[in-house]
C-alpha cells in the first residue's frame, strides 16, 4: 500500500491527471479481483483433480485385485484340468492293462 501511495505521489508530481490515476487504480483493483478469482478457480480445479486421481487409483487397485484373482482362479482351474486329464489317462492305462491280462 505504501508503494502504491509513493507511486501515486510520483505520478502527481510528474503531471499525471487525477482521472488517469483513478483509471489506473480501478484497473489495478480489477486485476487484483480477477487474480483472486483465478486463484480460487485453480484451488477448486486442483481439489477436483485430487479427487479424480484418488478415484482413479482406487479403481486401478480394484481392477488389479480382480485381475490377480482371475489369474489365480485360471491357474487353479488349469491345474485341476491337468490332474483330471492325467487321472483319465491313468485309468485308461490301467483298464487296458487289466483287459490285456484277461485276454
Amino acid at each position: 500500500m505504501r508503494l502504491e501511495q509513493n507511486s501515486s505521489a510520483h505520478a502527481l508530481v510528474s503531471g499525471t491527471s487525477a482521472a488517469e490515476l483513478r483509471f489506473f487504480h480501478l484497473a489495478e483493483t480489477s486485476l487484483l479481483a480477477h487474480r483472486q478469482q483465478l486463484e480460487l478457480d485453480l484451488a477448486r480445479a486442483q481439489h477436483l483433480r485430487d479427487l479424480q486421481q484418488r478415484a482413479f487409483q482406487k479403481a486401478r487397485l480394484e481392477r488389479e485385485t480382480l485381475e490377480t484373482l482371475r489369474e489365480q482362479q485360471l491357474s487353479q482351474y488349469q491345474q485341476e484340468q491337468t490332474r483330471r486329464e492325467q487321472r483319465e489317462l491313468d485309468e485308461m492305462f490301467l483298464s487296458r492293462r487289466s483287459f490285456g491280462k484277461r485276454g
